[in-house]
């Protein structure tokens, strides 16, 4: 049979549809308010002690929620976890920070020196980190999310989140920003008032920039994040937020399930 008489038979026909529908299995999906805030969070206690796995992360993950932290009067605290040398010379990306810092109102910086790309096998010491939360005292700790693609980011949080656990004294909740991809979260921060000053941040990283418009990716997240918050929001960080130290195999059990919520009623 050609093809042309095929599809006028078969539209010809009528479609039936069954008259009993009582047979057929209702799905309970679940709703969107159950996958995303729709609520903007407030901002969680400071001091905070940020940890970014290069040099340009912090600004492109959560700029805008530093720099409403800074604008309450919370001490915002900066850890540079690799050299950054694979993106450019690590002096000129020392001077980026700084000056990006200066705009977002970070009160300190440290720098941990370890090789780009390498923090999966030199990883990040736990003297390192109980010298950094004894000096700081945070009461919130920022990682980057567990599911960010570069494979330092991860392990940055990974390796800090396994330190973390072996400091008894320490009473913090742990916030996971996301900075090249959206995760899984459940805080969304309302940034719109201080977008652009976020924006500010991020072009000091000009070595940066030349080579990937990392400003447009984080604004493209950032605008995607407002699309549960109303018309009057038009820029959203997200986070994954947990209330005390986490160790990542009890995150990941948490995100899986959050994921199998998207299944819901699927059969």
């Amino acid at each position: 049979m050609e093809l042309s008489v095929f599809l006028k038979t078969f539209f010809s026909r009528p479609l039936l549809f069954p008259k009993d529908t009582e047979n057929f299995d209702r799905l309970s999906i679940c709703q969107e308010s159950e996958l995303v805030p729709y609520a903007p969070s407030s901002i969680p206690c400071g001091p905070y002690l940020i940890f970014a796995p290069h040099p340009d992360d912090e600004s492109m993950g959560m700029g805008g929620t530093i720099l409403l932290a800074a604008s309450s009067g919370i001490n915002v605290h900066l850890v540079i976890v690799t050299d950054g040398s694979l993106g450019g010379k690590t002096e000129i990306r020392k001077i980026e920070v700084q000056k990006a810092a200066h705009i977002l109102g970070i009160k300190t910086i440290d720098f941990l020196e370890i090789k780009d790309r390498d923090v999966a096998n030199e990883g990040i010491s736990l003297n390192s980190v109980t010298m950094l939360t004894e000096k700081y005292k945070p009461k919130t700790v920022f990682l980057p999310s567990l599911l960010e693609f570069h494979p330092d980011h991860r392990a940055t949080t990974a390796s800090v989140l396994k330190n973390l656990t072996s400091l008894s004294d320490l009473s913090a909740e742990v916030w996971l920003y996301e900075i090249s991809r959206q995760g899984e979260v459940n805080r969304l921060i309302d940034i719109t008032n201080v977008a652009e000053g976020k924006k500010q941040a991020i072009r000091c990283y000009e070595s940066q920039i030349s080579q990937v418009a990392y400003d447009d990716v984080a604004f493209a997240i950032n605008k995607a994040r407002a699309y549960t918050l109303g018309a009057n929001v038009q820029y959203a960080e997200g986070f994954w937020a947990t209330s005390c130290i986490t160790k990542p195999e009890e995150l990941r059990t948490a995100w899986k399930e959050k994921i199998n919520t998207y299944w819901t009623g699927i059969r």
